[in-house]
C-alpha cells in the first residue's frame, strides 16, 4: 500500500522563494518478511486532463520518505494557475501493483489585495479618543502582519504578525463585526506613548498559497491642543442687530462662537487661519466667547 501528503495543498511556484516548493511524504509498506528488494515507486503531478506533467520514479524499500519538488513540470517551466492533483503509485518487487493514492493541488498566484482601508480617527490623539480602529477589506483569506512605522520606516508597534482573517468584501458603507480590524493606542512597542506626527500602518498580506502584498497607510498622531482662537476688534457700543464677528484660529479647526453661552455658529478656519461668523445681538450686555477644536478633535 502506499499513502501520500503535503504540507500545503496550495502553492505558487513562481520563483519568489514563498511557498514555489512541494514537500512531499509518502509511504510505502509491504511485507519485507515475505519479500526482498525495491519497490519502483511514481510519484506524478496531473492537470485537469489527468495528464502527467511532471513525475519522478524512485527505487525504494517499504518505509517512510519525504522528498522536496521544486515546483517546476518536467518542460522546466511553471505551471499555470488551476487545480491539479498529486498521484503516487508502487510496484512490489513480485510486480503487485499498489492502488495509486491522489490528492488535490491548487497552483495560485492571484494576491490578496487589501482595500477599503478605514483609521478612524485619523488624526487621532490618545488622550481623548482613546485609540484608533483600522479596518480593511481582503480579497481572500491571508495570514496579515501589521505594524506601525515612523517617518524613518522604523517599527514603533507591532499591531498583529501572521493573523489569519478571512475574506470580506463591502456591499455598503456601513461597518460589520466580521470586517477585519486593529486598533492602535498611540503607544510603541514598550508602552510609551509616541510624539505627536506622522507615521504610517504597514501591511503584509500572504495567502496559503504564499502571494505576497503589501499596503501601506499614513495615520498622524495629535496631542497638543490648538492654538486659542482671537477676535480681530470689537465695537464697545453698536445699535446694529448683527454683528459680524472675524479673528484668527488654526488653520483647519472648527470655530464655535458662543453668544451669552448660547451656540450663535460654527464654522471653520481657512488655510490663512481667519475665520468669520455672524451673531445676532440682543439689548443689553452680549458676553462672546469662541472654541476651537482640530481634527484630532482637541480643543481650546
Amino acid at each position: 500500500t502506499v499513502d501520500i501528503a503535503v504540507g500545503s495543498t496550495s502553492f505558487s511556484p513562481n520563483g519568489d522563494g514563498v511557498k514555489d516548493k512541494v514537500a512531499i511524504s509518502y509511504k510505502l509498506d509491504y511485507p519485507v518478511a515475505y519479500l526482498t528488494g525495491e519497490a519502483l515507486v511514481k510519484i506524478e503531478f496531473l492537470n485537469g486532463s489527468s495528464e502527467a506533467v511532471w513525475s519522478k520514479v524512485f527505487n525504494q524499500t517499504a518505509g517512510s520518505y519525504s522528498y522536496e519538488w521544486d515546483g517546476k513540470l518536467s518542460n522546466g517551466l511553471w505551471p499555470d494557475a488551476g487545480e491539479y492533483y498529486l498521484r503516487i503509485s508502487a510496484e512490489d518487487p513480485l510486480g503487485s501493483i499498489a492502488v495509486p493514492v491522489t490528492l488535490p493541488l491548487t497552483v495560485d498566484y492571484t494576491l490578496s489585495q487589501i482595500s477599503g482601508l478605514t483609521i478612524t480617527p485619523n488624526p487621532f490623539s490618545p488622550p481623548v479618543s482613546g485609540t484608533t480602529a483600522i479596518s480593511f477589506n481582503l480579497s481572500k483569506g491571508a495570514y496579515v502582519s501589521a505594524d506601525v512605522r515612523d517617518p524613518g520606516d522604523q517599527v514603533v508597534r507591532n499591531l498583529c504578525s501572521s493573523q489569519f482573517f478571512n475574506a470580506y468584501v463591502s456591499v455598503s458603507a456601513i461597518k460589520a463585526l466580521a470586517i477585519p480590524t486593529l486598533t492602535w493606542d498611540g503607544k510603541d512597542q514598550a508602552g510609551n506613548p509616541v510624539a505627536d506626527g506622522s507615521y504610517a500602518v504597514s501591511f503584509v498580506a500572504t495567502d496559503e498559497a504564499g502571494n505576497t502584498t503589501t499596503f501601506n497607510s499614513g495615520i498622524v498622531v495629535d496631542k497638543t491642543s490648538p492654538e486659542a482662537p482671537a477676535i480681530f476688534t470689537l465695537p464697545g457700543d453698536t445699535n446694529e442687530a448683527t454683528l459680524l464677528i472675524t479673528g484668527s484660529a488654526e488653520a483647519g479647526t472648527t470655530v464655535k462662537l458662543y453668544n451669552n453661552d448660547s451656540l450663535s455658529g460654527t464654522t471653520s478656519a481657512d488655510a490663512g487661519g481667519e475665520f468669520s461668523l455672524p451673531t445676532n445681538l440682543v439689548a443689553g450686555t452680549n458676553s462672546l466667547k469662541l472654541t476651537a477644536k482640530d481634527t484630532a478633535v482637541q480643543g481650546q
